[in-house]
């Protein structure tokens, strides 16, 4: 395995035994995701089915978009295209049935380009245009993801009818500190959307966002989390320098 797609796979696991309690963050303007946290949103999908008369009512893709506050650095180009991240900021995602029997990776085209393994995300720039007021300039993941009908079924299950909880999204931070959300006036549960579901039926709706929580590390362990992004860091420095050669 490749010594990056190592390094990342490893992160999340060593950080499992030492996450301190969840904190609801769902109300709040911002999170704080540190280094090695787990961000975990609930959403409902009710409303697909409810658009899909006839259809089935288990969508086979769904998307994600999240929004924060830009990093202090700069953004960088990815190599050979015309777009912009922010260096050593990345995370995993994933879909998960409530229960954590099943689990399927998010995809980010963007990320793919830098040869980060499956489930990885970029942070990149972007805007927020709020209601009647100048766009804002944020920090933007996306990401989305196809699935089987029969997986589909089985990750929802009987869940697909609750307003706000028939699944769960789950978010590793893998790079820098990050924070979630755009400030005063909003919430975090508003900066976290899923806006596409859709699947057989015609019609496309947008995911019900429902609790949104944070389990940060131990402070015990953040030394050690901060050695690995200094490790996580220079191998993308390489590869990126290795892109451009």
């Amino acid at each position: 395995m490749k010594p990056l797609a190592t390094l990342l796979l490893l992160l999340p696991v060593a950080s499992l035994p030492v996450l301190a309690d969840r904190l609801d963050v769902t109300g709040d303007p911002t999170a704080w995701v540190h280094t090695g946290a787990s961000l975990t949103v609930e959403f409902g999908i009710w409303n697909y089915g409810l658009n899909n008369p006839g259809y089935s009512p288990y969508p086979t893709q769904i998307g994600l978009h999240v929004i924060g506050l830009r990093p202090d650095s700069p953004p960088v180009s990815i190599p050979n295209t015309t777009l912009q991240y922010f260096e050593g900021y990345v995370f995993q995602a994933w879909l998960e049935s409530l229960d954590g029997e099943i689990s399927v990776p998010f995809r980010d085209p963007n990320a793919e380009l830098l040869g980060l393994p499956e489930g990885s995300l970029l942070v990149m720039p972007g805007l927020f245009q709020p209601g009647g007021r100048s766009p804002l300039e944020v920090a933007v993941l996306s990401a989305f993801l196809t699935l089987d009908p029969k997986v589909s079924e089985a990750l929802f299950g009987a869940n697909a009818g609750n307003y706000n909880s028939a699944a769960r999204i789950r978010l590793w931070n893998q790079g820098a500190g990050f924070t979630i959300g755009i400030g005063p006036g909003y919430t975090v549960q508003q900066a976290v959307s899923l806006p596409s579901i859709s699947g057989l039926g015609p019609a496309q709706t947008s995911g019900i966002t429902g609790q949104v929580t944070i389990a940060n590390p131990e402070p015990s362990t953040w030394l050690t989390l901060a050695g690995a992004l200094g490790v996580f860091a220079g191998l993308m420095r390489f590869r990126a320098t290795r892109f451009r050669s």
